[in-house]
């Protein structure tokens, strides 16, 4: 079965908007008090695929940045991981075989995630508790 955020937002009865007016550089962000996921529009198919799961994961850990840099940086990682974790899970497996050692950007396309959420995917070992022996 393969992940869908936007299936998933909505079993979780969350709104989705868009919004040109985000800061500059972000691409999403959640509004827990309003049951709101806010993404920029004009996001690639891929990026919004693994923005809406980034920021799902933040709305079910009720995620709310602090300020201090470190701990905002794992609080950003864990949501990646969660996302990486759903959309990417036993696909891994499944076309790992067939792209090149150390090719992020082609293993990302066929997974159809952005290379940072494959990224930290890979970092956090999630590959090998696939046993799919991709190593980044």
């Amino acid at each position: 079965m393969v992940y869908d955020p936007h299936e998933h937002a909505d079993e979780l009865g969350i709104r989705l908007a868009y919004d040109e007016a985000l800061p500059a550089g972000r691409c999403g962000e959640y509004r827990h008090d309003e049951s709101v996921i806010v993404m920029r529009p004009g996001l690639s198919r891929v990026r919004e695929r693994c923005v809406l799961a980034h920021e799902i994961a933040h709305w079910e850990n009720g995620d709310v940045l602090t300020g201090d840099r470190r701990l905002d940086a794992k609080i950003e990682r864990n949501a990646d991981l969660v996302a990486g974790r759903r959309l990417i899970g036993s696909s891994i497996s499944l076309v790992a075989a067939a792209v090149p050692a150390g090719s992020i950007s082609m293993l990302a396309h066929e997974l159809d995630v952005t290379p940072r959420i494959l990224r930290v995917y890979l970092e956090a070992g999630e590959h090998r508790r696939m046993r799919c022996g991709f190593v980044a």
